[in-house]
């Protein structure tokens, strides 16, 4: 059994960079990951890296995000750190935006494309195009298929992230809240708020 860790009073979680993602398992969404530590919150850890084990949906390498949680003690692998829920953090340095539309999520577009895009929109890149995704008209030599390339995979991001946040803040797991999003799709808040008791039928667990 895992030891759970003592913990400060307050909202506690670990922000990192996934290193690498050692186990996951389709069915439940359940993955053990190795994150490289660059923030904390009421917690006790002075290590660089940490074990993140829970269940997640979208979770790319390489890619930073904020995990809600607490501490436990492994029997046989020691510390790890075991999220409840997590959110993408938002790239905010001139490195890590290019690093960010230069990745697996924007086919199409490489370093070169996502420096013009950070040097011409700022490091407030991500919310400009939120709020006028026109402005990216402004980037040399970025073409049509590209501009629409970006902007959907903003899109989707944005949508199944509004959705999740409305799930957790209603009292759903992250396990939950991605069955419930694979299930509705974009529909999610829209069917539950007509009627919330249709989780009871059509997901599994509620």
């Amino acid at each position: 059994m895992e030891e759970q860790f003592e913990l400060q009073d307050g909202e506690r979680f670990i922000t990192g960079k996934v290193l690498s993602i050692f186990f996951q398992n389709a069915a439940n969404f359940y993955k053990v990951m190795l994150i490289k530590v660059t923030d904390t919150q009421n917690i006790v850890y002075d290590e660089k890296e940490i074990v993140v084990t829970g269940h997640f949906g979208q979770v790319q390498e390489e890619v930073t995000y904020r995990f809600y949680g607490g501490l436990t003690e492994h029997p046989k692998y020691g510390v790890q750190f075991l999220a409840q829920r997590y959110e993408e953090e938002k790239p905010k340095s001139e490195g890590a935006l290019v690093e960010y539309f230069s990745s697996d999520k924007f086919p199409g577009i490489g370093k070169v494309t996502a420096q013009k895009i950070v040097e011409t929109l700022g490091n407030h890149a991500l919310d400009e195009l939120s709020k006028n995704p026109d402005s990216l008209k402004k980037v040399k030599g970025l073409n049509q298929k590209k501009r629409e390339t970006i902007l959907k995979v903003l899109d989707e991001e944005e949508g199944t992230n509004k959705i999740i946040f409305f799930l957790q803040e209603n009292g759903l797991s992250s396990f939950i809240a991605y069955k419930v999003v694979e299930c509705y799709q974009e529909k999610a808040i829209e069917l539950l708020k007509e009627n919330p008791y249709r989780l009871i039928e059509d997901i599994e667990n509620i």
